[in-house]
């Protein structure tokens, strides 16, 4: 599993299990947010996702979490049992 640091407001740092690390800017005076990809201490990539598209990044990121959490209890069996909360 990847770690999450603790960045100023604004920003947040993912770093996978390979050590890549994902750091995502707010820019509103831009109207983006500002991903990167990091190696070491140094960026190889960037992608400036405008605001408009960073709520439909989040919408796709929340779906694909129900969906993975629906399956994951439905591969448990506990799907529909009145005993226990879903």
């Amino acid at each position: 599993m990847g770690e999450v640091h603790q960045f100023p407001a604004g920003r947040a740092l993912f770093v996978d299990p390979r050590g890549v690390g994902l750091r995502a800017t707010w820019h509103l005076e831009r109207g983006i947010v500002n991903l990167s990809i990091w190696r070491n201490d140094r960026c190889v990539e960037t992608f400036w996702l405008a605001v408009d598209d960073a709520a439909r990044m989040v919408r796709f990121l929340v779906d694909g979490m129900a969906a993975a959490t629906q399956s994951l209890v439905e591969e448990s069996g506990e799907a529909g049992s009145a005993d226990q909360p879903v």
